[in-house]
């Protein structure tokens, strides 16, 4: 399964205090995790799905969900 998902960047969006611009910075960190330019609901989903399909069988995802 092919999941385009970028690990090399470092989440940021815990760092703000005020939670506009800690959800406006998630926001955009989800889009680069996906590779993504440019929000498309459609699309933002399906690359969620495929990682949850690829990941739900390992050990540390199952504590977490």
């Amino acid at each position: 399964m092919n999941i385009n998902y970028n690990r090399d960047f470092i989440t940021t969006y815990k760092s703000f205090d005020e939670i506009y611009y800690s959800e406006l910075c998630y926001k955009i960190q989800l889009l680069q995790a996906f590779n993504m330019i440019k929000y498309d609901e459609f699309m933002l989903q399906q690359n969620i799905q495929k990682a949850y399909y690829f990941l739900r069988e390992e050990n540390q995802i199952k504590k977490i969900i």
